[in-house]
């Protein structure tokens, strides 16, 4: 599927966006933030979520990435 677990969001994904939004924010501390290129299928899950549930993106990016 789509998601991580299938056709539908769920809890999986959003984990996986969690992380994803922590390493490019550079939220977490010895890892660059450019190491997200490296993870193509979680950049992608990224895009399809921008694409189809924006306002899952907007909560994420306003409250839910780590920082220092």
């Amino acid at each position: 599927g789509a998601f991580v677990t299938g056709d539908s969001l769920t809890i999986a994904d959003l984990v996986v966006l969690w992380f994803y939004l922590g390493l490019a924010s550079g939220g977490f501390d010895h890892l660059p933030k450019e190491i997200v290129g490296e993870f193509k299928h979680a950049t992608a899950l990224v895009e399809k979520i921008k694409a189809e549930r924006p306002e899952v993106m907007q909560l994420f990016e306003e409250n839910a990435t780590p920082t220092h």
